[in-house]
């Protein structure tokens, strides 16, 4: 990792977006879950202080994505999915996560920022660091873990209340993701999913904003525009899963050309 951050030094001043970053904590280190190996926590502006993470402040819009504005800004936990295509003002099959009506970038970095891990800076190389280094911290854990492994039941019997609701934050790989889920009737009734690449990829929300993604792209330098490299690396670090979005495919059309540079 040294060498490729020593090769590709220029990337720590690249791609560094908003520097708000969001972590739902994971890898419970006691029964109750209160003390983690990665915490949660969410921060301003690349801030060494770190905040509690209100889970009422999450909304989700919808103005320049695919769904009926009805939809927009709902709590997860009260969220529909409407899909509405065409659209004049849409242009992603993804929602726009919001935290407090701002975007946040989750992953690897976020959480080891949170956890005060790492706090070098924000940027394309930051986030493949902080990712080496995360994936050695979880590493070093797996040895004390195994050891505490004992015979025992692995699953508990339960019973599907007739009404309920609940949600849960975790983190995957790419970054903190949540489920919403209620149950009436002893069904799922409704049930709304959070991705990581949702928060990271998201489309400009109702103020107009850009997503995490779009705002670390701005400002890239590109030195070849027939092959935008720099483009790619900005995105590469985000390690986005757009299979966590909708794909509309039109058999016979043509592709699309689309230019970087220009007037903006």
């Amino acid at each position: 990792m040294n060498k490729v951050a020593g090769y590709y030094n220029d990337y720590f001043h690249i791609g560094r977006g908003y520097g708000n970053l969001l972590a739902y904590g994971v890898f419970d280190q006691d029964p109750t879950g209160s003390t983690k190996l990665l915490k949660r926590g969410q921060v301003l502006n690349g801030s060494t202080s770190v905040q509690a993470v209100n889970v009422g402040s999450i909304t989700e819009q919808v103005t320049h994505s695919w769904y009926n504005d009805s939809t927009n800004n709902l709590p997860p936990a009260t969220g529909n999915t409407v899909p509405m295509y065409p659209k004049s003002a849409g242009y992603s099959w993804m929602k726009a996560p919001r935290y407090s009506n701002v975007a946040y970038e989750a992953g690897p970095l976020a959480r080891m920022w949170v956890n005060g891990d790492y706090r070098r800076g924000i940027s394309v190389m930051d986030r493949h660091v902080a990712r080496a280094q995360e994936a050695l911290k979880v590493a070093n854990a797996l040895q004390t873990w195994v050891n505490q492994l004992t015979n025992g039941p692995v699953y508990n019997a339960y019973i599907t209340p007739a009404t309920a609701t609940a949600y849960g934050l975790t983190e995957a790989p790419r970054g903190a993701i949540g489920h919403w889920l209620r149950i009436a009737n002893g069904s799922i009734a409704n049930y709304q999913v959070i991705t990581p690449t949702c928060w990271n990829a998201s489309p400009r929300d109702t103020a107009g904003a850009l997503g995490p993604l779009e705002k670390a792209l701005i400002g890239v330098p590109v030195s070849d525009l027939t092959q935008p490299m720099e483009v790619l690396r900005v995105i590469h670090s985000f390690d986005p899963c757009l299979a966590c979005a909708v794909h509309v495919m039109r058999p016979g059309k043509q592709a699309k050309i689309f230019t970087v540079g220009g007037p903006q």
